[in-house]
């Protein structure tokens, strides 16, 4: 292994030299959503600069304007590698004018032909203080990336878009066919990294940036270690306030490739902080699919976060990456974590022993990730990290001989040999479909998903509709520190249905919400024990109009069945069929559409291995009891 006098492994997402000094302190961000065009709003209140027609070149009418100008640029391939620093002005093509997307595909800057080749990023944004700076509507293609001296070698990042010490707002921009490797670009490079985007704030504070609704696609990036083939956002300086958000992207077939003995990390998507890192950092409603990588020790084919800890072993506080409403579907890595790979980088005394040196822990919820594939850990692999998935799909195609299979915990010794030694790779992991099961952890399931044929929608026979948790509390502790954590599932869910749908249910697992109503179900606290035996209680209020509460115990995860009777024994409704996790459940009962009388619900509870169907009257199951309710009009 070539270890390069411990080259550090998180650098490789970096853009670790700033291009351009001199940034000013950024001001706090903000969005253009005053109402009027479709993105951006009513647009500058600026001149608008408009290329060719006027200004030759988009760089000329980038250096001509100002401060709240807008250069628009109409449909046509531009061969420039252009740079906007320090000004808040809306670089865009037509699109903003109408919403037309055939306008972002025939507005192509290609990168292809630098006058300096050592400048073969496509698009640089360096020092600007909001997201009031704009990249919006074009095809952005050719770049071959920005040379760097990097850990004692040149280095290649950022094929398409380099942002630097800034914030900016990217956003329905194309970013395809950006490539480094030895044939676009024969010089003498090692690392490389950021096919499509690379973003770092170079230790400007309080920078945010938002990359919304682009296609990051096709996107390649090869060298002795390389990482990101389709984007990555990294915060390598530690008590940086960095903020992002990256949302509605679709980031598809980018490649980071191995061609030594090194890593390759991330194929589509790749996230790097250092402890302690304040800041919103949310990662929302992206489909990442079909990318992958490749070589020798290759991790996270999807989605790569690394973390970077001080020798000390930093305790921070500050909230870790949130990653929902994300489809991660059909990624590969040849080694470890097809779908995702999480990693922390510790220094040599760093305690890993605890929880609470753990944090923060990144939080996957309510994602689907599927059909991903790799050497081992076909959906996750976790090192040196304790991350939180809740109401997760998870279901992927393992390999026979693979030792974990869809989630691969633990260390890799060659990789840390210069690391305080540590075997220690955690999950808390709750409420998720995981295929092959895990533990006894709460409301796990490992049951077909059911997916609607061709898309990741939940048909309406799928076992993970209700079975999610709306909201858990987390604790991190060690002996020196203790932290509470609520997380939330969102409010919405990936094709923007609400969360829960209908309201007053559990909310499903995965990205996509399912509309079948399901009777929402007390939830179980997670310090709580178990009741000891199953038992119906009588409903309340009863006598009741129209409707009425039944609680019901179970002493472990069961397939339950409570139906109501009229008293000639002839079924009138089905309150619960369904799967449910140990505990004290509630379900309502409403009986607007019967007759005042005396009616008959029962609990019929069976094992797991059994089924319970709409036939199933004859009392046959582990438990079964019957009492009686009384409807008064």
């Amino acid at each position: 292994m070539n270890t390069k006098g411990a080259l550090a492994s998180a650098s490789i997402l970096a853009l670790a030299i700033a291009l351009f000094s001199g940034y000013a302190v950024p001001q706090p961000w903000h969005f253009n959503t005053h109402p009027g065009n479709p993105v951006l709003g009513k647009g500058a209140a600026g001149k608008m600069l408009k290329v060719p027609s006027v200004y030759p070149t988009i760089q000329a009418a980038i250096d001509a304007a100002s401060n709240g100008d807008t250069v628009l640029v109409a449909e046509g391939r531009y061969y420039e590698n252009i740079v906007v620093q320090s000004k808040s002005i809306v670089v865009a093509g037509h699109y903003i004018l109408d919403g037309d997307t055939g306008h972002i595909s025939n507005t192509i800057i290609d990168g292809s032909r630098p006058v300096n080749t050592d400048l073969a990023t496509v698009v640089t944004i360096a020092s600007c203080k909001d997201t009031t700076t704009v990249l919006c509507g074009f095809t952005i293609t050719g770049g071959f990336g920005t040379r760097m001296f990097l850990d004692g070698a040149y280095a290649r990042v950022c094929g398409g878009v380099l942002v630097g010490g800034s914030s900016a707002l990217i956003a329905n921009n194309h970013i395809t066919g950006n490539v480094i490797n030895h044939t676009s670009i024969p010089d003498l490079y090692l690392e490389a990294a950021n096919g499509g985007l690379g973003a770092n704030p170079l230790g400007a504070p309080g920078t945010f940036l938002v990359v919304r609704g682009n296609l990051i696609a096709g996107n390649r990036v090869e060298g002795n270690h390389s990482g990101a083939g389709g984007m990555s956002v990294m915060s390598d300086r530690p008590n940086v306030s960095v903020n992002f958000i990256i949302e509605h992207n679709h980031i598809k077939d980018n490649t980071c490739v191995d061609l030594g003995d090194w890593k390759a990390m991330g194929g589509g998507l790749g996230i790097c902080t250092a402890f302690p890192n304040p800041g919103v950092k949310v990662v929302r409603n992206n489909v990442i699919t079909g990318n992958a990588a490749l070589g020798y020790r290759s991790y996270g084919g999807g989605v790569y976060v690394a973390y970077t800890d001080t020798p000390s072993g930093t305790l921070d506080d500050d909230p870790g990456e949130l990653f929902y409403n994300n489809l991660v579907c059909n990624n590969h890595a040849g080694y470890l974590g097809g779908g995702v790979s999480i990693w922390r980088y510790c220094g040599k005394t760093a305690n890993l022993t605890s929880w609470g040196k753990y944090m923060p822990r990144p939080a996957f919820i309510n994602n689907t990730i599927m059909n991903n594939t790799a050497g081992d850990g076909s959906g996750f692999h976790i090192m040196n990290q304790v991350p939180l998935l809740l109401n997760n799909v998870v279901w992927n195609q393992p390999q026979a001989a693979t030792e974990w299979g869809e989630i691969y915990l633990g260390d890799i010794p060659e990789w840390t040999a210069w690391h305080q030694p540590n075997t220690y790779g955690g999950i808390e992991l709750h409420y998720s479909d995981v295929r092959r099961g895990w533990g006894d952890t709460l409301g796990n399931i490992n049951a077909d998903p059911l997916f609607v044929d061709g898309t990741y929608r939940l048909s309406d026979s799928s076992p993970c509709i209700g079975a999610g948790v709306d909201s858990m509390q987390v604790a991190s502790v060690d002996s020196m520190h203790i932290a509470r954590v609520w997380h939330h599932a969102p409010s919405f869910c990936f094709y923007g249905r609400p969360r829960p749908d209908p309201t007053e249910t559990r909310p499903d697992i995965g990205a996509c919400e399912n509309p079948r109503s399901i009777p929402l179900a007390g939830i179980v606290d997670p310090t709580s024990t178990a009741p000891s035996a199953f038992a119906l209680e009588q409903n309340y209020p009863n006598p009741f109009n129209p409707s009425t509460t039944i609680k019901f115990e179970l002493p472990k995860v069961s397939l339950v069945r409570l139906t109501v009777y009229d008293m000639l024994g002839r079924e009138v409704a089905v309150i619960v069929n369904e799967r449910r996790d140990a505990g004290v459940h509630e379900a309502r009962f409403d009986g607007s559409g019967l007759s005042s009388a005396v009616y008959l619900y029962r609990l019929q509870v069976r094992p797991l291995d059994s089924a319970i169907g709409r036939d199933s009257k004859s009392g046959a199951g582990e438990f079964v009891q019957t009492l009686k309710l009384v409807l008064l009009h």
